[in-house]
């Protein structure tokens, strides 16, 4: 049986949908309570640092000798792990990129 849910994200103990939660970006900590069969969940989270690369540094010559340094845009880090609060055993892992 598939069940229609719908999430919300604790900002400041209030519950705010996701987009409201991440107009000002991803923050390093996230809260967001899910309800399933007639139970709530409360998820704790935090960006995974681990799982993305620092933006590297391209140094290049250019034909006349010149040496040129370039840095990469820096990723949109939305990616987040962690547990259900309640279930110390739980593992969790998701992204905000495209919502949740």
């Amino acid at each position: 049986m598939l069940e229609k849910t719908r999430p919300f994200i604790l900002v400041d103990g209030e519950r705010r949908s996701l987009a409201e939660a991440l107009q000002a970006g991803h923050p390093d900590t996230l809260q967001f309570e899910l309800q399933m069969r007639g139970q709530h969940f409360l998820f704790d989270l935090q960006k995974n640092h681990a799982l993305l690369p620092k933006p590297p540094n391209i140094f290049l010559y250019l034909p006349n000798g010149t040496g040129v340094s370039l840095r990469s845009d820096p990723v949109v880090h939305c990616f987040y792990h962690g547990s259900v609060r309640g279930y110390p055993e739980s593992r969790v892992a998701l992204s905000t990129c495209s919502g949740l």
